[in-house]
């Protein structure tokens, strides 16, 4: 690694009161993922914020959604007809399958749906929201929120008017599969084969969603995708901090495979740390929420808050804001001193952590200048260096983070994720 630019990561929007800090921390991160169907439903407040942060961005189609029928994203009317909750509804209308639902009676879709008819269609109708929906609510956004947008000093309406604000690239419709062998995995194979016959000129993105026993196969799943400009992936419910070494090394080998067998570019877009890591293995960039989101299990159904907590850098992990005080009290030197809040709010009075709990902005721009530390600690270290300062703190924690009682302030096994990353890497080092 030479220059912070090989190392790209990407904040996956939730929430329009993030804004601010999104547009606070704009030098932490290189883009943002944008759900498609906030902006289906929110469309100018959500243009509004790409313009406040002024950022690069892509569009998650999420399209995957339409394979399953959970209560909440289905209501019913005054007359007790099925419809989808609003923001699926909005989605729904923007790619034209309203009335594909409807005949349906709400339905989730099923491998038969998908003739070349219905492919192309839904290629058609998802990269076509992709291209126009942000320009075509710029001009509406920025008198709405003519206000806001005059915060970062721009001259509106004609400077912000004048911008193009394309997406990076653009990405397919996507569906989750457990194997090589899944009637999904063939959708998902046939979705690229026609968008390379059909829509060559957007060059769209694949994504591929999947379940992490299918790491087993990674030649097979990736050998079809050879021909991608470059390639998205989501690993169901993989939390990194949770994995044991065998299922790291695996995805290791898939990101290996992936950039110097193929010679792809891969980004994660559920990742932590350990993605981070992989930078230096191939893995070109890593996507997360601000301060959550580093795994997602793709049968959680959207939406939610989540809950308090405090990123701990050397530990690269959260912890909840008590076991937070409790552990920097016995350790006093992982008190952090960001200047961008707590250098300042805390100022040495590790109580002050208590406040994070009410601030939950502070938090979230805690945590955006923790990871910016973390990745130019990896730009500017070799894989061995990494490596070493792994196992450093592993040996130097691994006792402290435990309660008397034997709770841990982390997971179920402490610190053991640290010891099972470098583990991961450990045969890689001298390669690197």
């Amino acid at each position: 690694m030479t220059n912070q630019e090989e190392i790209k990561t990407y904040i996956r929007f939730g929430v329009h009161k993030d804004r601010d800090v999104l547009q606070n921390c704009a030098d932490d991160f290189n883009g943002i993922v944008i759900p498609a169907h906030i902006l289906a439903y929110s469309p100018e407040p959500t243009v509004a914020m790409i313009t406040y942060i002024s950022k690069s961005y892509f569009i998650d189609p999420m399209t995957y959604i339409y394979k399953y029928n959970y209560k909440s994203y289905i209501t019913h009317d005054k007359d007790k007809k099925k419809k989808f909750k609003p923001s699926i509804h909005k989605l729904t209308e923007s790619y034209n399958l309203t009335d594909f639902f409807i005949t349906k009676d709400f339905a989730p879709l099923r491998p038969a749906d998908f003739t070349d008819q219905f492919i192309k269609k839904l290629l058609s109708s998802t990269i076509n929201f992709q291209k126009s929906k942000v320009n075509q609510t710029l001009e509406s956004s920025i008198k709405r929120y003519e206000d806001l947008l005059k915060k970062i000093n721009i001259d509106y309406p004609d400077e912000a008017g004048d911008k193009d604000y394309e997406p990076l690239f653009y990405t397919l419709p996507y569906f989750d599969f457990n194997d090589h062998k899944d009637d999904w995995f063939e959708i998902n194979k046939r979705i690229f084969e026609i968008s390379k016959a059909n829509f060559s000129d957007s060059n769209p993105v694949p994504i591929l969603a999947f379940k992490k026993s299918a790491l087993d196969e990674y030649k097979q799943i990736l050998a079809p995708f050879k021909d991608a400009p470059k390639l998205l992936f989501w690993i169901d419910n993989f939390d990194e901090r949770k994995s044991d070494c065998d299922t790291l090394k695996k995805y290791r080998n898939f990101v290996q495979y992936a950039a110097y067998e193929l010679g792809i570019s891969i980004t994660n877009l559920y990742g932590s740390y350990y993605s981070l890591l992989l930078t230096k293995l191939g893995l070109k960039g890593v996507s997360h929420g601000i301060y959550y989101g580093e795994s997602k299990s793709i049968k959680t159904e959207i939406g939610g808050i989540p809950p308090s907590r405090y990123y701990i850098e050397p530990l690269h992990g959260f912890l909840t804001i008590p076991s937070t005080i409790a552990l920097i009290k016995e350790s006093p030197e992982l008190l952090c001193d960001c200047e961008n809040v707590c250098k300042e709010f805390v100022a040495g009075d590790i109580e002050r952590i208590y406040e994070f709990d009410k601030n939950y902005d502070r938090a979230q721009r805690h945590f955006l200048c923790m990871r910016q530390r973390e990745i130019k600690d990896i730009r500017d270290s070799d894989l061995n260096t990494l490596f070493n300062n792994l196992n450093k703190t592993y040996q130097e924690y691994k006792d402290k983070v435990s309660l008397p009682q034997g709770n841990t302030f982390l997971t179920d096994k402490g610190i053991d994720y640290i010891k099972n990353w470098s583990l991961a890497i450990q045969d890689k080092c001298n390669e690197a």
